[in-house]
Order: C-alpha cells, then sequence, then structure tokens
C-alpha cells in the first residue's frame, strides 16, 4: 500500500504526495483530491518543538482559569466585550453588548442591514504601539454563511479604519452556531495603530457579526510566541504527557483561549460555547506555583468543517493517518502533529475504519475531534477543548490507546463491536461517559470533572464492563455513576472522592478488586448497598465480608442481592450450601437465595435460607437444592438481606456437600 506525506505549512497541493519532496498541504487538496484508499498511509510532519516561554504563574482552585505570563509577551488590544466607541457606517446598527462571548462579560455585534453591500462596516479611534508585536489574534462568529474572506477586522494606521496595517480575515465558509479563530501573522512588527475596523470584502448579505477578544502576539517561531494556535504545559513534552500521575506535572496540554490583560491568558478546558469560559467551568487543578512553561504550537487548521476521506475501510484493513514524522524527511516518527481546529472537526466522517496516531487536537469548541464513524482506531492522541466521541449510532473505536482529552470523553454506543479494548484513556476536566457495547478498558483517568468522573449508562449484552486500573481524581460529583441494569467489573481503582459510587435506578452492581489500590481492599456496590471485605469482625478465617444495607427499598420481596458465585450441582441429588453469617443487630434479615431463573429442574420458586440466631454470634445458614434429572448444571446464588440501614452483617466459609 502506498504511503503518502502532508506538511500543513511547507506543502503543495499541486504535487502528488508521495515523497517527502512533494508533500501536500492540506487534507481536502491532498489525500482526499487523490482518493486515498484503504490501506494507505498519510503521514504529517511534526509540529515544531515546544520552546520556553518563561516562568509563568500557575493558580489553583474552582475560578483558576488563567495563568500569568512574563511582561512582553502578549498584548491586549481590545476586550471587545462592550460596544463603546464604535462607529457605525450606514445601513449598519451597532448593538448592545451581547453575552453570546467567549471571553469577557460580552461581546461587540453590529446587525447589517439588506442595503448595506461593502466597504467599511464599522471602526473605533483607537492608539495603541505595537512595536514588537507581529501576529493578531481574534474570535468571531456570524448569523448567516458567507465566503471566507468576505468579512475582515483591519488594524489601521489612522483613526478613521481606512488604511490598515494588517487585515484579519475570517475564513471559515460558515457556520452560524459556534465560534471561530482569526490568526494572522504581519510580514514585520505591527508598530503603532491609530483605529481599529470591521470590513467587508463581498457582501455579506443581512447578517449579525459578533467579534470578540482582539490581542497582538510575538513573530512566528519566537519562543515566547503565544497565539490561539498554541498550547502551554509545564513540562516540554514532545509526545503526551504521561497518563498515570495524579499531581503536578501530569496535566495535559491545555489550548489558549485568549487574554484578559497585557500579561493574563486564558486556558481552555472545555468545549462549552457562549458561557464566558474566563469565568465558568471547572478551574485547574494542579499545584499552585510560578514555573518554567512550554509553549507548543499548532498548525492552523483551515480545512472545512465534517472534512471527510473519501470511503470506508475494513477492520483488518484501515487507512492510518499519522502524525509526529520528522521535519527533516519524515522517514521516522520523532514528535506530534498539533492542529487548532478553531470549531471545526478532525474526523472520519462518515466513513470507517480508520486510525488516527500521534495528533494534538486543540479548541473544536462545537464539535468532536475524533473518531467520527464506525471501527475507527485513535492511538497516542491529545485533544483539549475537544470532544472525545464514539457513541450512539456509529460503532465508534475498534481501539484506543493513549489518549488525553479536556473534552468529554464518550465511549461505546448501541452498535459497538464486543471484545475491543480501549487503553490508556485520559480525560481532564470533561468526565468519562460509557455508553456500552465494550467490553475491556485499561488504564482510564477522568480527572477534575464538573460532574461524574465516569458514567456507565450501557451494557454489552449479558457480559460485565471490564475495567482495569482506573482512576477518578477531583470531580465534582464523585467517582462511578452506574445507570439502571450495569454491571461493571473494576480491578485497581484509585476512587478519590468521597462519593465513591452512585446508581441511577434500582439495579446494577459495580464490583472493585483492590479499591485505592490496596490489595485485599476489596467492593460490592449496589443501589441499596454494599459488600467489603474486612478484616475487623471474623470467624476461622483471616478476613470476612460486611454486607450493609444503604437505602430502606430493600424488603423482604425485594432485598439486597448481590451475588455468591457460582456453583456446581448434580441433578438427583441434594445439595447443601453452606455459609457462616453474623450480624450486630437482629432487625437485620441476611441469609442466601436462589432464583430459578436458571432453569434447575424441579425448582420453580426461589429458595432462600435466613439467619435465625442472636446478634453478635456466628451461625451456619445453610441452603439446601435438590433438582430433578441427571447429570450436573453450573448455578449462581446471591447473598440477600434488608432491614435497618445502621446495621452490620458479616459472612465468610462457604463449603458444598
Amino acid at each position: 500500500m502506498p504511503t503518502y506525506f502532508l506538511d500543513p505549512a511547507g506543502g503543495n497541493d499541486a504535487l502528488d504526495g508521495t515523497t517527502f519532496a512533494n508533500r501536500w498541504r492540506t487534507i481536502n487538496g491532498g489525500p482526499t483530491a487523490a482518493r486515498v484508499a484503504p490501506g494507505d498511509e498519510i503521514r504529517f510532519i511534526e509540529s515544531p518543538a515546544p520552546t520556553l516561554i518563561g516562568n509563568c504563574t500557575w493558580i489553583t482552585g474552582a475560578s483558576a482559569r488563567t495563568i500569568t505570563v512574563p511582561a512582553g509577551d502578549i498584548k491586549l488590544i481590545d476586550a471587545l466585550a462592550v460596544n463603546i466607541g464604535w462607529v457605525a457606517a450606514a445601513n449598519v446598527t451597532l448593538n448592545a453588548a451581547s453575552s453570546t462571548r467567549l471571553i469577557g462579560a460580552g461581546s461587540v455585534n453590529f446587525a447589517i442591514a439588506a442595503a448595506f453591500t461593502t466597504g467599511k462596516i464599522a471602526h473605533k479611534p483607537l492608539s495603541m504601539d505595537l512595536s514588537g508585536f507581529q501576529q493578531v489574534n481574534i474570535w468571531f462568529r456570524t448569523t448567516v454563511a458567507f465566503a471566507a474572506g468576505a468579512v475582515v477586522l483591519d488594524l489601521c494606521s489612522d483613526a478613521t479604519g481606512d488604511v490598515p496595517i494588517v487585515s484579519v480575515p475570517f475564513t471559515d465558509p460558515g457556520n452560524t452556531s459556534a465560534w471561530f479563530a482569526g490568526l494572522v501573522a504581519h510580514t514585520s512588527s505591527i508598530g503603532t495603530i491609530n483605529s481599529i475596523a470591521l470590513r467587508a470584502t463581498a457582501d455579506p448579505g443581512t447578517a449579525t457579526v459578533f467579534i470578540n477578544c482582539l490581542w497582538a502576539s510575538k513573530a512566528p517561531g519566537s519562543a515566547d510566541e503565544i497565539t490561539l494556535a498554541t498550547m502551554v504545559s509545564k513540562a516540554a513534552y514532545t509526545t503526551t504527557p504521561p497518563l498515570r500521575g495524579t499531581g503536578n506535572g501530569d496535566e495535559p496540554l491545555l489550548g489558549v483561549m485568549g487574554v484578559t490583560s497585557d500579561t493574563i491568558v486564558v486556558l481552555n478546558r472545555n468545549t462549552s460555547q457562549d458561557n464566558g469560559l474566563d469565568s465558568v467551568g471547572r478551574g485547574y487543578d494542579g499545584a499552585a506555583e510560578t514555573v518554567p512553561t512550554f509553549a507548543h504550537q499548532c498548525f492552523p487548521y483551515s480545512e472545512p468543517r465534517g472534512w471527510s476521506p473519501n470511503e470506508a475501510g475494513t477492520d483488518a484493513v484501515q487507512t492510518v493517518w499519522t502524525g509526529g514524522w520528522s521535519a527533516t524527511d519524515m522517514g521516522t516518527r520523532t514528535g506530534m502533529t498539533r492542529y487548532m481546529l478553531s470549531s471545526r472537526n478532525y474526523s472520519a466522517g462518515g466513513f470507517g475504519f480508520h486510525t488516527f496516531q500521534n495528533f494534538a487536537f486543540s479548541t473544536a469548541l462545537s464539535g468532536n475531534a475524533l473518531p467520527g464513524s464506525d471501527g475507527c482506531r485513535v492511538e497516542n492522541c491529545l485533544l483539549t477543548a475537544c470532544n472525545f466521541s464514539s457513541n450512539n449510532s456509529v460503532r465508534g473505536l475498534s481501539a484506543a490507546d493513549t489518549c488525553y482529552s479536556t473534552g468529554s470523553v464518550s465511549l461505546g454506543g448501541s452498535n459497538q463491536p464486543s471484545g475491543s479494548m480501549l487503553t490508556n484513556v485520559y480525560s481532564y476536566i470533561g468526565g468519562v461517559n460509557y455508553a456500552g457495547g465494550r467490553n475491556f478498558m485499561q488504564g482510564v483517568t477522568s480527572r477534575n470533572s464538573n460532574s461524574w468522573g465516569i458514567i456507565f449508562s450501557g451494557n454489552p449484552g449479558s457480559e460485565s464492563i471490564c475495567v482495569d486500573n482506573l482512576a477518578t481524581l477531583n470531580n465534582n460529583s464523585g467517582g462511578i455513576l452506574a445507570s439502571i441494569g450495569v454491571n461493571v467489573r473494576i480491578k485497581n481503582a484509585l476512587i478519590s472522592e468521597a462519593n465513591e459510587f452512585s446508581f441511577n435506578g434500582n439495579d446494577g452492581i459495580v464490583s472493585v478488586e483492590s479499591l485505592d489500590n490496596v490489595a485485599g481492599n476489596d467492593i460490592l456496590a449496589h443501589p441499596w448497598g454494599r459488600i467489603t471485605r474486612q478484616t475487623g469482625v471474623v470467624d476461622t478465617q483471616l478476613s470476612s465480608w460486611r454486607v450493609q444495607v444503604t437505602n430502606t427499598s430493600a424488603i423482604s420481596r425485594s432485598p439486597l442481592r448481590l451475588p455468591l458465585g457460582q456453583f456446581e450441582l448434580t441433578r438427583g441429588v441434594t445439595t447443601a450450601i453452606a455459609i457462616r453469617m453474623r450480624r450486630d443487630n437482629t432487625g437485620l434479615s441476611m441469609g442466601l437465595s436462589y432464583l430459578p431463573s436458571e432453569g434447575l429442574p424441579g425448582i420453580t420458586a426461589e429458595q432462600r435460607a435466613l439467619m435465625t440466631g442472636a446478634a453478635n454470634a456466628w451461625e451456619t445458614v445453610t441452603l439446601s437444592l435438590s433438582p430433578t434429572g441427571s447429570g450436573t448444571q453450573i448455578v449462581s446464588l446471591d447473598v440477600i438481606a434488608w432491614g435497618g440501614t445502621t446495621f452490620n452483617g458479616y459472612f465468610e466459609s462457604i463449603t458444598v456437600t
């Protein structure tokens, strides 16, 4: 299968993409136009190496959404949060500041009437020395779609907005429900400006245009370059950060959303629109300190929204989109390829069975970055302020390895393939939502979500969801939320929240082996109670299981029911299952139960054996089963309990005769 080469900065779509010298520039103009086929590999050149910005101050807490950078790195030109000082042209109305905004209290917006055609929409006298700065950043949004570049933001040398020094084109071909980033580099230092202006190069039609947060940055390639295409971190990561840390230094790369002063940079943490990302949402929860901070530059992604490749592959023969290839010849993988999406999607669209490797995506905001369709694989990818989704109508991921997201991570779905694996998935702030269909996940971390660390909302048929090595850290609502009917088996879990488990409904079980990564600290949780291994109250063994009823809904006809295990019975003979039990109050009823749902011949009703002895005394509870017929059969037995929610029961030493 052929290998193709793509360089978003130095490529040329007029070439054939088959060698490093002939590499493409864009996805649509290169591999899509050339109709790459399943089995093909498209290599993306690595992004520039991280550079040291200098010592930056990171704060932590519920309102921690910014970092302080060294003076002189950035310059706030206008927050564009209030409509003061603007002069609108004829057939243009300057509206009151809108709550539709990303940064600050509001945004400036202009209603353009049908009678307006082209030219200056509005201007604002504003004198400022931008010597030493070369790039301009702004957020924009429109209520109608218009051609790319039909509206621009000018920094002008005159006071009336008629002599542009540098112009920032609004480049997206049109989406009326999202903010898009405007970013342009001047050929040299911008110098002194005396006004800013909004200008139409083509008739935009009847539309409202919103603008928000205008600021200047250093020249491209500067060590202290901080733009809307920049990610920042406390370490000079060349690939994805380490996944399993719980303290300082394990934070994923965070994208830059804007500035609120000449030293305050707002970091993106989620995919929300219109809520002032500098004032709401979960804050940064790492260490508060002033430390060397690094800038990781992204390629601005200028492809159309909803880009998709030509055709689907198969699970065995996938099209491979692979980033991080050496800038010298793209012969070896030496880093990552980073894209600033600016509300666009990067995904397989409606075509399935594609593999994505070694990418970092920033600021999809209203959209998902990956994967987008059936049977896709995602390996060693980072998504910041992007959603990572594979749920509902598509089969989604057939595999994932080493993936970060600061948006929501949605896994599973009604059509998910059974038996596939997810490994090393890290969600920072967005939370993890599992919708069923997949059987095994390994190395899942969810940290600092405003909701639950991980939500299980679906089951893969009759099998349990299996998770190995789960960590939930500092999530606002709690660690694990399981919906009705979900059975989850977890091995090695660190659940740091006080509210470890919760359930939607009256059914479902979460079992954890080695809770808090402590061997022997095992638990079986149910909406009405739990079983935990303990060593304080024992009979003849080193440990026993404690039963706690936590919900008054558990009653005799509908008790707390927790699986004890499976037993092999011989038909035609009586089998006795005996267990040692104890309770600290006779108000707690506890015993063994067999439900006839497994079709044991001759037994058509539930069989129970309950405790009868005094409190604080061990007794033997025996359940005898006498199936008819011949042969053997595996059956399941449950421990059942009901009664007061402040009592404890214990059991150990099971024998079968």
